[in-house]
């Protein structure tokens, strides 16, 4: 049994509501002539947390069933390869491909864990989005606020590329601090502190997906 079937059930349920295009419901139910509106980073975001967290709140399905829903949501709207490709860094190019299949494996379970942990705490009027700016020509930034009772809100940056309806997530800055760099930092720090190198880092994460990895001799 994985930990991530291991924390199954542990996410509180909820009542969630999530935001909807109230303005072309009513054209849908007056007949009147209409397309949806072109989704933006920021409509991006806003329906995936409400999707995700949804999701983790639905009393409807089982435990098992909540979880599996919010991997299909972080699935579609997250680029975990790319996100995994990035952390592990040069040793990506030297890792062989049954390495590379374990080690992305395993890195989309930390991902599953981390944000599970995270907005399984949270309510709908406890996610916000702020506002969002350009970073680059093809990344824009999306702002947001998120609340965990009786602590005050943080702030999370979300890093969206692509175009609708292909955007995708590629970092989660939280509080100034970027994960992917963050855990590209660790991984690489365990890598070479640890006479096995990859293959340590693999064995930590199997025992642990969430876990900060340690030099191990």
């Amino acid at each position: 049994m994985t930990v991530l079937q291991q924390t199954l059930g542990t996410f509180p349920a909820r009542a969630f509501l999530a935001p909807f295009a109230g303005a072309f419901l009513i054209l849908a139910l007056l007949g009147l002539p209409g397309s949806a509106a072109a989704e933006t980073p920021s409509s991006f975001i806003e329906r995936l947390g409400g999707d995700a967290i949804g999701a983790l709140e639905n009393e409807e399905l089982t435990a098992e069933q909540r979880m599996e829903s919010f991997q299909a949501v972080l699935d579609a709207g997250f680029d975990i390869d790319g996100m995994g490709r990035f952390v592990l860094g040069r040793y990506w190019r030297t890792a062989s491909q049954p390495e590379r299949d374990e080690y992305m494996a395993l890195f989309r379970e930390r991902v599953i864990l981390t944000f599970a942990a995270r907005l399984g705490n949270f309510t709908g009027q406890d996610f916000k989005v702020i506002d969002s700016r350009p970073q680059s020509a093809d990344v824009t930034v999306v702002e947001s606020t998120l609340t965990l009772m009786p602590l005050p809100p943080i702030g999370v940056d979300w890093h969206v590329r692509g175009t609708e309806p292909d955007f995708k997530v590629v970092d989660v800055i939280v509080q100034g601090l970027s994960e992917i760099q963050t855990q590209r930092n660790s991984f690489s720090a365990a890598i070479q502190c640890s006479r096995d190198g990859l293959q340590a880092l693999l064995a930590q994460l199997r025992q642990n997906p969430t876990a900060t990895p340690v030099c191990s001799n």
